[in-house]
């Protein structure tokens, strides 16, 4: 089945097809006469369905040389028709992550990488690295924007004592940079974002922090997160003192594997003789438990009827 046959791509091609037509006599000498008439480049354009690069061209060459014949040069002929070039347009609007080849395969077109990807950008269609992540949506928005709120009126001397911190596993993977044929302004669309596939093959873990003070230490984490390396690492960098307030954000607190402990998130504050003082700990209560602190006090929470010693 010829690729310009299929229902998807007739409105596209029938768009591109009227964008960049090639002009008759007749129509170059309306450009004439509308540009005597007092008319702009863009408002001929839009009356003639046509560029406005098509329309100064023609309107210079009748002002400078008194014709609107076509200059023929020496050059090569041009490879694709129209159709073709519009073909090309609605392959890649299509299928964004196809590669140059595999969408001229699809036009059934012979063209060289640089060809077909003049022919896009002609039309406005180029070539990104893919997007992994899209963007937050309405519902991540309003969790940061309450969190903000909520925290609003803390005095300065509150973030100078505050720690956030995460950890980060940095894995393999069996794609390299993914490329996706798209117009600009669209980089963030679900149909252009990238879902990465991780091999597992080479694992990395990382913690660090950061404060109002800058950026704290990145901390390379050999093996698996348990508790113990956990403690140790907790040890090292914060936890120096014996009393710690507990700040809870949505977390449904249960018995837990330790698989489980290390995908979840809760928010300490541990107010400290010093500057470093805010902490994310997963499995907080056992931890403190371990460590031997005096004082756990949960002083704020999203869920607070879900949290269970």
């Amino acid at each position: 089945m010829n690729i310009l046959n299929k229902p998807f791509l007739n409105v596209t091609v029938n768009s591109a097809l009227k964008q960049h037509r090639r002009l008759c006599e007749a129509d170059k000498g309306r450009i004439v006469d509308l540009a005597a008439a007092g008319y702009t480049d863009s408002k001929i354009s839009r009356t003639l369905s046509c560029s406005r690069k098509t329309v100064s061209l023609w309107r210079n060459r009748w002002e400078n040389k008194n014709t609107l014949k076509c200059r023929h040069g020496g050059g090569a002929s041009r490879k694709t028709t129209q159709e073709q070039d519009a073909a090309l347009v609605a392959v890649a609007h299509a299928s964004p992550f196809l590669t140059s080849r595999q969408i001229a395969e699809r036009v059934g077109v012979d063209l060289s990488k640089d060809t077909i990807l003049e022919r896009l950008r002609e039309r406005g269609v180029y070539s990104f690295t893919a997007a992994s992540k899209q963007r937050l949506t309405e519902r991540q928005k309003l969790a940061r924007l309450n969190f903000a709120q909520q925290n609003l009126e803390r005095p300065l001397e509150y973030w100078r004592r505050t720690i956030f911190t995460n950890e980060k596993v940095w894995s393999s993977s069996n794609y390299g940079r993914e490329l996706v044929y798209h117009p600009k302004n669209a980089h963030f669309h679900p149909s252009n974002v990238h879902q990465c596939r991780y091999s597992g093959c080479v694992c990395v873990s990382t913690w660090g922090w950061i404060s109002h003070a800058g950026v704290g230490v990145l901390w390379k984490i050999d093996g698996h997160l348990d508790k113990e390396q956990y403690i140790h690492i907790i040890e090292l960098n914060v936890v120096r003192e014996t009393e710690v307030f507990v700040m809870v954000t949505s977390f449904h607190w249960r018995r837990l594997s330790q698989r489980e402990m290390t995908h979840k998130i809760l928010l300490m504050e541990a107010f400290l003789n010093r500057e470093n003082a805010f902490t994310r700990i997963k499995p907080l209560f056992y931890l403190c438990k371990i460590l031997g602190l005096a004082s756990v006090t949960p002083i704020y929470t999203q869920n607070q009827g879900q949290i269970q010693e």
